[in-house]
């Protein structure tokens, strides 16, 4: 067996260290711990980070990918995870046409975005089937949202004048919002 000897390791690299690192390795390590940073505040999309770390103009692409697919790799970012948090936290108040374009705004490709927006939805049509029709319809995140916009905007209208429910329709199809489901719920409340 070798013995130890202090001198054997004078010409290696001590990482942490940072006097023995290239400037290279210091700029990606200030990398990571700028992005690790920005991802403690809230959760970023890959294309929002990567913007934020371009802006700062301090690193290369090549030091921006590698830290990218750092934190890839340790699930740090993940926009399929990114999605669903979203759908969960906005289902309530938002359409789906909505909440898709706004993540797609947010630089989600849009496969990803289906993905996620097909397993929300299967997720709370399987959560559906175990309650009664009536709580079926009250089980489904769009058609609350949708509740929830009419009753606010509804207030101080009068349904029964056809210019109010016109502009009520056309309000909540500009939130994205299917006219047969508004119709439906229109008609509910005659």
């Amino acid at each position: 067996m070798k013995e130890w000897n202090p001198e054997d390791l004078s010409g290696t690299l001590n990482p942490l260290r940072r006097e023995s690192l290239s400037e290279e390795e210091r700029l990606y390590n200030r990398c990571k711990e700028r992005s690790l940073y920005l991802l403690t505040g809230a959760a970023k999309t890959e294309r929002r980070l990567r913007e934020k770390l371009q802006k700062s103009e301090h690193y290369t692409e090549e030091i921006i990918e590698r830290t990218l697919a750092f934190l890839k790799e340790y699930d740090y970012i993940n926009d399929y995870r990114y999605c669903m948090q979203y759908l969960e936290e906005n289902a309530h108040r938002r359409s789906a046409k909505d909440m898709q374009s706004k993540l797609y705004g947010r630089g989600v490709d849009g496969t990803v975005i289906r993905e996620a927006l097909e397993d929300f939805q299967r997720k709370h049509r399987e959560e559906g089937v175990e309650n009664s029709f009536e709580e079926q319809e009250e089980t489904n995140p769009e058609r609350i949202a949708l509740r929830r916009w009419l009753e606010k905007k509804s207030r101080n209208m009068d349904l029964s004048d056809w210019k109010e429910r016109q502009k009520l329709t056309a309000s909540l199809l500009r939130k994205g919002f299917s006219y047969s489901m508004i119709q439906e719920y229109l008609q509910q409340e005659e």
